[in-house]
């Protein structure tokens, strides 16, 4: 006989097994680092990050569906983003996938959500055509995009970048012989003979400023490593400045982070 039940701690060990066996039927098995007290921590605590159903069958776990909340701009609602839906392949055709999904729905109408959306694989025939059964549409114009790694690393860097310009533009302001003018993520200083510097956090940037004669001095960007630097790079950014507009008042400048 088939159960669908709110998931509990006790299953988590369970989760995490099925969100294996998940990786590995879509041949990224290596992609999953998640562990149990991870599962733990943000699923049965005061605010749950997720929430998940287990489907049991004859009192053994079969299956689960794994969603969080999202919210509709377009719709002004909340709704369901289903993450996982898996179950086991022993026990499949017995109409357990179905059954979460259906459990699933009836939640999202419980809640007043106002729209349930998950992803599919391309390849994975049998589920897209049990969701086409279920009056669920594909939307072919959509792409998915994913920040991640050390693209996202870069982002948490960019971040860290605009504090240390917007300091330095704080610093340089009570200097006679030197405005500053922060614009986003790029600083520019102009001294009094003409002169102009770009400090900017990113290489595109500095390409531009380059082409354009002007001294442009890009930090946080490890050539030789291919990555980022921590966040000394801002230390590193103050120092550097310090020495280029001593040079050019002719007078000693500490600038201090």
């Amino acid at each position: 006989m088939l159960v669908i039940r709110k998931a509990e701690p006790r299953d988590v060990p369970q989760m995490l097994a099925f969100v294996r066996e998940l990786a590995k039927y879509e041949k990224q098995p290596q992609e999953v680092v998640a562990t149990e007290e991870d599962l733990l921590r943000d699923g049965f605590g005061d605010s749950p990050r997720y929430f998940c159903l287990v489907a049991d069958w004859d009192g053994t776990p079969a299956g689960f569906a794994f969603y969080f909340h999202t919210y509709s701009t377009w719709v002004g609602r909340w709704g369901i983003y289903l993450e996982d839906l898996y179950v086991t392949p022993h026990l499949r055709g017995r109409g357990i996938g179905r059954a979460l999904l259906v459990e699933l729905a009836r939640i999202a109408v419980r809640e007043k959500c106002g729209r349930m959306n998950w992803q599919v694989l391309d390849w994975n025939t049998p589920a897209i055509e049990l969701y086409r059964r279920l009056g669920a549409k594909m939307l072919p114009e959509w792409e998915t995009f994913r920040l991640a790694g050390e693209a996202l690393d870069e982002k948490e860097f960019g971040r860290r970048a605009g504090e240390a310009l917007s300091k330095l533009d704080d610093a340089l302001r009570d200097l006679e012989g030197v405005e500053s003018d922060l614009a986003g993520d790029i600083l520019t200083l102009e001294f009094e003979d003409g002169a102009k510097f770009v400090v900017n956090s990113h290489t595109a940037a500095q390409q531009i400023w380059l082409s354009a004669n002007m001294q442009a001095w890009h930090f946080g960007w490890n050539d030789q490593a291919q990555r980022w630097r921590d966040s000394r790079s801002g230390a590193e950014l103050f120092a550097e400045l310090g020495r280029l507009v001593s040079e050019k008042l002719a007078q000693p400048v500490v600038l201090k982070s």
